[in-house]
């Protein structure tokens, strides 16, 4: 298959069915449209505005001279970064260590030959040099090509919450002084496994939603006790809260409440519902070794969450789609 044809599916379904994600159902483009370009860029965006994408998903780290840039990993990835002469990375460079004007010199890149990235991503197209771009350059850059404000969904990304007690401070507070000078309050979603970093959002500005992101690698399910407790939850114990993370989630002022998709119940959705909190699930391409999974994805549906945070846009859309058309097919029965 050639790798441009799986975007000329994409582009073509939707143009012939525009709107469909404007619905009670919210999509979520994970780090744009990374099947189809480099992740988290912004062609990736712009792509993922075409697509009809409710909200962009970002990563955001600091660089050395506090400059919010939108990377995933904390070091310069040797499956899809080069080097100003055009050749691949090859150690390990912080994003922490580089200026903004260092940053500049690398390039996001079509994924690396052999790569499991590659892999997994085959039709990653990158035909000209992209550049890692700042928060401030996406949102503006994407508010003039979309032609409206366009909604993000920020995740704040920090290492293991032990190991630099003023990270997680440093950029929430850099993060929020952007949106405010910006006014992005009404449009922008605040995530983090980190709860510090929801609790500390709170405290700056409580106009800002944010969202509690949690997996089985930051805090356990097994309802016994586990190294993992309060760790990456602010110090917030699942015993003292009848093993509810929902309940954890928002005394901490989160508005939603993000699991893993494989690892959400019935009962969480419940009870992030009843206190008035909307669940959107999010899909790990690398752990679950697909794009997407259309069985799971209806699933979540018939569950009630609120949102879908997912690389293959087309066939979410494609769900949805079969999902409207079964219930006009079913609304046309009552009616005969």
């Amino acid at each position: 298959m050639n790798r441009y044809l799986g975007a000329l599916i994409l582009g073509v379904w939707s143009l012939i069915n525009p709107g469909l994600s404007v619905s009670a159902v919210q999509i979520y483009a994970h780090r744009g449209t990374r099947l189809y370009f480099p992740e988290n860029s912004i062609p990736a965006y712009e792509f993922a505005v075409r697509m009809g994408a409710d909200w962009l998903d970002a990563d955001l780290r600091l660089t050395k001279d506090g400059h919010v840039v939108i990377f995933h990993d904390s070091v310069l990835s040797p499956s899809y970064v080069k080097d100003m002469n055009n050749q691949w990375v090859t150690s390990s460079i912080a994003i922490e260590d580089l200026t903004l004007e260092q940053l500049k010199h690398y390039s996001l890149s079509s994924p690396k030959p052999g790569s499991n990235f590659a892999r997994l991503f085959p039709y990653v197209n990158a035909t000209s040099v992209i550049k890692i771009p700042t928060l401030a350059e996406a949102v503006h850059t994407l508010d003039l090509y979309a032609g409206y404000p366009v909604k993000w969904q920020l995740e704040i990304k920090t290492d293991s919450p032990g190991s630099d007690q003023d990270c997680y401070q440093r950029i929430t507070q850099k993060v929020v002084e952007l949106i405010q000078s910006h006014h992005l309050q009404n449009r922008v979603e605040l995530q983090a496994f980190d709860w510090r970093v929801l609790k500390l959002v709170h405290h700056l500005d409580s106009s800002i939603h944010t969202a509690a992101l949690l997996s089985s690698d930051t805090v356990s399910f097994d309802r016994i006790d586990s190294p993992l407790d309060g760790v990456w939850t602010a110090g917030l114990r699942p015993q003292d809260f009848d093993w509810s993370y929902p309940k954890m989630a928002a005394i901490l002022g989160a508005t939603c409440f993000e699991p893993y998709e494989m690892e959400v119940t019935p009962t969480m959705i419940e009870q992030a519902h009843d206190l008035g909190m909307k669940v959107v699930t999010w899909h790990w391409a690398e752990k679950q070794g697909v794009w997407s999974d259309w069985k799971r994805s209806n699933q979540l549906l018939n569950w009630g969450v609120e949102g879908l945070i997912v690389d293959d846009l087309a066939n979410v859309e494609a769900i949805l789609a079969q999902r409207h058309q079964a219930d006009l097919e079913g609304h046309q029965h009552l009616k005969c």
